[in-house]
């Protein structure tokens, strides 16, 4: 069983389990309630789960079969999924294969088979065909994302892309975003995101010591790199490094929540102390 919303582009996968927890409720039974609910379970963890896992999407506005303009479909045809896929909300380049860092608990790191990266990157031009196809007849808005590899090693490919929808004064229908390690991010760079209202997401995993897995390629620490780079973004415009920049970090055996947590502050006297 499948849950349809062609107008907002979903379509989610509803496990037996899952399905067997929507029929109860359709008769009557109260789901909420773990005792009424486990009388009809014959394994009450994953009965739990699944019910914890259907309030997570209606909370987050999915709805079922029967309610509203969502409906089940039990198979998926090609015309389906083809449907779908052009009317996703969001889609993500991989720009590029090719990276600057060498980060230990990467894929491609030390810890891992020795497999190298390729070089393979994506063309301006495969992007702006890829991204027009997405927007035609589009009315809600499109998020479009750059990955790596670290994609900044394509930055002319990605200027190219933004700066011809631009030109089309198609932008107002498109989000740009990126997810970015930050060590190639310089003044112009900085002021291309701002310029355009990017959403930028920065791979960091706290302070000096907790971020010591991300090295680059010769082993050298990127730490200090990033910090500088990232507080030279945020004195270029602090509204938009507020509004528009987020961090994500691979919690490993030399950080956690709180030490990452407790590092932001003494990473925030880090920024003073490279631009004075």
């Amino acid at each position: 069983m499948y849950l349809l919303s062609r107008d907002r582009g979903i379509l989610i996968y509803i496990p037996p389990l899952m399905d067997e927890i929507i029929l109860l409720r359709n008769k009557g039974v109260d789901i909420n309630n773990d005792n009424e609910l486990l009388k009809y379970a014959n394994n009450q963890d994953l009965y739990i789960y699944y019910r914890n896992k259907l309030r997570y999407y209606e909370k987050i506005g999915v709805s079922y079969p029967g309610i509203r303009e969502e409906q089940g479909v039990s198979t998926l045809e090609a015309s389906l999924v083809d449907y779908l896929f052009y009317h996703s909300p969001n889609i993500v380049f991989e720009v590029t294969e090719s990276c600057n860092m060498r980060c230990k608990y990467c894929v491609y790191g030390d810890l891992y088979k020795k497999e190298d990266r390729t070089n393979r990157q994506l063309r301006s031009s495969q992007m702006i065909a890829a991204i027009k196809q997405f927007i035609r007849g589009r009315s809600g808005q499109l998020s479009v994302g750059f990955y790596g590899g670290e994609p900044l090693l394509s930055f002319n490919a990605i200027k190219e892309v933004v700066n011809q929808f631009q030109r089309e004064e198609s932008s107002g229908l498109i989000k740009w975003r990126i997810t970015t390690n930050a060590t190639l991010l310089n003044d112009e760079v900085a002021r291309f995101f701002i310029r355009h209202n990017f959403s930028v997401l920065i791979s960091l995993d706290g302070d000096a010591e907790c971020n010591a897995y991300r090295v680059y390629k010769d082993g050298r620490q990127t730490f200090n790199d990033v910090i500088y780079n990232i507080g030279r973004m945020r004195t270029l415009d602090p509204d938009f490094f507020q509004n528009n920049v987020r961090f994500n970090s691979v919690l490993h055996n030399k950080n956690s929540v709180k030490k990452y947590m407790t590092s932001s502050v003494r990473n925030l006297k880090l920024y003073h102390q490279y631009l004075n």
